[in-house]
């Protein structure tokens, strides 16, 4: 699955209604800090956890 598309999954199901108890909130809420290059960091974070939840969950369907 495309990391971008499962970040936005993830974040579709959570936002507003569960987002403290989002299982990216963690890479979500960090400080990014300054520039492009940190920018890029956080949206690999991000992404990266995504991808993992939605990969676990699926094994444990």
């Amino acid at each position: 699955m495309d990391k971008i598309k499962s970040a936005y999954i993830v974040c579709r199901e959570n936002y507003k209604t569960n987002c403290h108890n989002c299982p990216v909130r963690p890479e979500c809420v960090v400080e990014i800090g300054a520039g492009q290059e940190a920018h890029e960091k956080w949206v690999a974070s991000v992404n990266g956890a995504a991808e993992r939840y939605l990969s676990e969950r699926e094994n444990i369907s």
